[in-house]
């Protein structure tokens, strides 16, 4: 068998790959090389289509151009514009041979923009706001104001080298000029311009550093008055060096610029002081975020912005990176988070011309036309700087707020960010950012599992006296109190972290016996806890000496800790400092050893002052930690059941204050507290609504004593509305008898607003009154 004339296909020899250009230099791709026709007398032709990823044809002002001349792909680029679409697209050859037998074969690649971004928007999300150190540049920019009494030109800064040095930009220095078709001098900056300082403005503008001289400088800028424009750096090491000293004055706004002009004195630059802006250098410095909040706080939502043509395409020569204004809208889950307020104002933006929000809708989760606009040239051109911030509420626990740029009115054109014209969509970047609203966890301290003492020194007029606790009148010390514990996550925790917490000292009867003879004490006022002197004061009444009495009433200690790390054992620091939220310290010398006399206890001074915000720092007793802890300073979490976690904190304390009358006061609080969490607890109902369900208190005439009671209210389970909650109580009382009720709900900054009724065994009210 003879066979001739066979035919061999056309084929794709070798696929055309993906490539990635920045758009700046055409090239060719020759096509041979990647399909092939083995017939010696087959021709090829070649044709392309090129459509944007995801379909659709090339827009106006797109950046890629492409075309087949012979067998070559030719691919070239328009040049850069702030208008550019920038954005992939799918390039398709198609090879047809002239066989007549052959298939088309095709080969497709994505062309891809790199960079395609050329500027940059993101939201962050704090606890408060940035401000101060937070930000490296400051700026002396007129707002409206300033303009209007005369302010002209403008200045920016930048904090470099690790803080070390100062770089500066002088701009708007022709802005002076006047070739007489204005009131006043004529002036022309190239002949009449003296010199440029920096001046403190709290010294009677004394000279700090002069930027620039016509005879003599400290420094040596590049200057451009054709331009207006001159800049340079003021560095650690000049002859008059940049300063810490000279930092806290930019911070404090306390520097200004200061030219001077033939015919015009020496009027100060934009009419305005340097003042720091909210802005950072580099992507890396921008200030740090949250990604959780715990219901009923506030936090802010920033945004930045960053004009990184100059970082990204610095290659091209058309167009200077200069944003100018901006018009954006902001979005949010009105469900979760509610708006507070929101801060755009030339103080809280870099923008520092205008800035201000058109269309804010509380309600409808909507900051529209957010605004800014700047006079003074390159903003963010080489970092990132703030347009403003809003503030919110975390009103509900929901797993992801978010918070978002609306792109709809940018895409349309509604909206723009403004580079001496409108940066196409496709060029810009955007970050929103999301934020978990978290509701902690409630312990419950247990009283009968709590224990305090108490001990300490008071200096008196150079005596030194121990404080130890008083040997009668008092019950045992304990606390209660509710902590609030934030949790990375309920079923399974691996950090914690204390919230603003409260631990109670709970009262333990009367300080002294004879408390009542103070004229000021009532025998049935409480103390938390008492302590005596172990010397006595000489002298106090004549020659008579008397003994000291401490009390401190309604001690509330504030409990807070950073997140921690549970290890293994469950144990995680506890050592940060505590603050003492409320506490009225009670005193009085009571004669002592005058029976002869019939003075004896005789109170002769007595004096009450508050102790309200003295921090509580850790210290180590030195003594073994509580049973179960591994040391004073470490805490434990353990579930001890599903869904039931118990929380042991010690207490190692000091408190150290002055009182009013100059005595140094020590008094070290040792113990521990214990607490507990049942997952879901707070649909539990604690203690009954009715009288015949009401909790019986476990003390009488015969068998007296202090008991705690920690409830929920809001959350009963038998009355119509939960909101409508009572906790009832059933007490025993004989003739003679008392009972004090001590409410203390205002501890937990809880608004409680409720009424304290007593009842008698069939019901009939006795009394009521609003529990403040």
């Amino acid at each position: 068998m003879t066979i001739t004339g066979s035919n061999e296909l056309l084929v794709v020899t070798d696929e055309l790959d993906d490539i990635s250009r920045d758009g700046l230099t055409p090239e060719t791709i020759d096509l041979d090389q990647h399909f092939n026709d083995p017939d010696a007398g087959d021709t090829v032709t070649y044709s392309v289509d090129a459509t944007l990823v995801g379909g659709g044809s090339l827009p106006a002002n797109f950046w890629a151009n492409v075309a087949v001349v012979g067998s070559n792909l030719n691919i070239t680029y328009t040049d850069y514009s702030s208008e550019q679409v920038r954005l992939p697209l799918v390039i398709t050859v198609t090879a047809e041979s002239s066989d007549g037998v052959s298939d088309d074969v095709t080969s497709t690649f994505t062309l891809t923009p790199d960079p395609q971004a050329t500027l940059d928007i993101r939201l962050i999300a704090r606890d408060v706001e940035s401000s101060g150190r937070d930000f490296t540049s400051f700026r002396s920019e007129a707002d409206l104001a300033a303009l209007v009494a005369g302010g002209k030109g403008g200045a920016r800064f930048q904090l470099i080298n690790g803080l070390q040095d100062l770089n500066y930009a002088i701009s708007g220095l022709t802005d002076y000029n006047n070739d007489g078709s204005q009131p006043g001098p004529v002036v022309d900056i190239q002949t009449d311009l003296i010199a440029v300082r920096i001046v403190d403005t709290t010294n009677s503008n004394a000279t700090v550093f002069t930027l620039y001289h016509r005879t003599n400088s400290d420094d040596n800028p590049i200057v451009d008055l054709t331009a207006g424009t001159m800049s340079g750096v003021w560095a650690s090491d000049d002859s008059t060096p940049f300063t810490s000293a000279i930092l806290d004055k930019l911070y404090n706004g306390d520097l200004a610029v200061q030219v001077e002009i033939t015919g015009l004195g020496k009027p100060k630059l934009s009419g305005k002081n340097i003042l720091v802006s909210p802005e950072v250098d580099d992507v890396s410095n921008l200030p740090s975020s949250i990604t959780q909040v715990v219901t009923g706080d506030q936090y802010v939502v920033e945004i930045w912005m960053s004009d990184i043509l100059a970082q990204v395409l610095a290659g091209q020569l058309t167009e200077t990176a200069n944003v100018t204004s901006v018009i954006m809208d902001m979005l949010w889950d009105v469900a979760d988070a509610s708006l507070f307020d929101f801060v755009f104002t030339p103080e809280s933006s870099a923008f520092g011309f205008l800035a201000g929000v058109e269309n804010p809708d509380f309600g409808g989760g909507v900051l529209g036309n957010i605004n800014a606009t700047t006079v003074v040239p390159g903003l963010m051109t080489n970092g990132y700087g703030r347009v403003g911030y809003a503030i919110f509420t975390a009103e509900t626990a929901a797993d992801d707020v978010d918070f978002t740029i609306d792109t709809t009115d940018l895409i349309s054109g509604a909206d723009c960010v403004d580079r001496g014209g409108n940066i196409d969509f496709s060029q810009i970047s955007i970050t929103n950012t999301s934020v978990e609203q978290v509701a902690p966890s409630e312990f419950f301290i247990q009283t009968d599992l709590s224990n305090l003492s108490v001990s300490g020194t008071i200096t008196i007029d150079g005596q030194e006296i121990n404080l130890l606790p008083q040997s009668a009148g008092l019950n045992s010390t304990s606390v209660s109190g509710r902590l609030n514990v934030l949790f990375d996550d309920v079923n399974n925790p691996g950090t914690i972290q204390i919230l603003d917490s409260t631990i109670e000292v709970n009262p333990s009867g009367q300080g002294r016996p004879d408390r009542d003879d103070s004229g000021v004490y009532s025998a049935t006022d409480l103390a938390d806890f008492g302590l005596v002197g172990d010397q006595l004061i000489p002298d106090v009444l004549g020659s008579f000496d008397g003994e000291l009495n401490l009390a401190i009433r309604d001690a509330i200690a504030q409990v807070l800790s950073s997140q921690q790390a549970i290890d293994g054992s469950g144990n995680f620091d506890i050592s940060g400092n505590w603050f003492l939220e409320s506490g009225l310290l009670d005193s009085m010398i009571a004669l002592k050893n005058t029976q002869g006399a019939g003075l004896d206890d005789t109170v002769v001074d007595f004096n009450s002052e508050s102790t309200s915000g003295v921090t509580m720092t850790f210290f180590d007793p030195l003594t073994g930690a509580p049973a179960g802890l591994a040391a004073w300073s470490q805490a434990k979490l353990t579930e001890v059941d599903t869904g039931v976690f118990e929380l042991v904190i010690p207490i190692s304390r000091r408190l150290e204050f002055t009182t009013e009358d100059g005595a140094d006061v020590v008094l070290n609080l040792v113990g521990s507290a214990t607490a507990y969490f049942t997952v879901g607890q707070e649909d539990t109902d604690e203690f009954g609504d009715t009288i015949t369900t009401a909790e019986p208190v476990p003390w009488n005439s015969t068998n007296p004593g202090t008991e705690v009671y920690q409830g929920i209210i809001g959350n009963n389970s038998s009355l119509g509305d939960p909101a409508h909650d009572v906790d009832m109580f059933r007490v025993e009382l004989g003739i003679g008898d008392t009972v004090t009720v001590d409410v203390d709900a205002d501890m937990f900054d809880s608004g409680l607003d409720s009424i304290l009724r007593l009842f008698d065994s069939t019901g009939t009210p006795i009394t009521t009154g609003l529990v403040d």
